[in-house]
């Protein structure tokens, strides 16, 4: 009885080669790699709201005129005004201690909202009524 061993054997093997990627496959590779890399560096703690600025609004002048002022409101932001009646609005500067003067045309009753906007966020929006 003769014994075959490994080495005897006739039948050569296929040697395994490693699969070759195509160009396809690189970039679905690479593009799952800086996917993953964007999720996991764009702020993994979320961002505090822009809290609104306080505000006070006066009573409408001879000219119909309200003037809102303020403080509590980020150094630099621009701060908004927006009467919902007309439609229009008033933007400023928030100076170095966060106060601001607002002048926009209103009457009495009239809603107007106030917010402030730092960079590409906007704050908290603040509803006044006009006395």
């Amino acid at each position: 009885m003769t014994t075959k061993h490994r080495d005897d054997d006739p039948k050569p093997k296929a040697i395994a080669r490693p699969r070759r990627r195509g160009p396809r496959g690189r970039s679905w590779a690479l593009a799952g790699l800086l996917g993953l890399l964007g999720a996991c560096s764009s702020g993994a703690s979320p961002t505090l709201p822009i809290p609104p600025p306080a505000a006070l609004t006066s009573a409408p002048d001879e000219m119909g005129v309200v003037t809102i002022t303020g403080n509590g409101a980020i150094e630099g932001a621009l701060v908004s005004a927006y009467n919902e009646r007309t439609g229009r609005g008033v933007i400023e500067t928030a100076d170095d201690r966060g106060e601001f003067v607002l002048r926009i045309e209103g009457q009495t009753g009239d809603s107007i909202l106030v917010w402030q906007r730092v960079g590409t966020q906007s704050g908290q929006i603040l509803s006044l009524a006009v006395p």
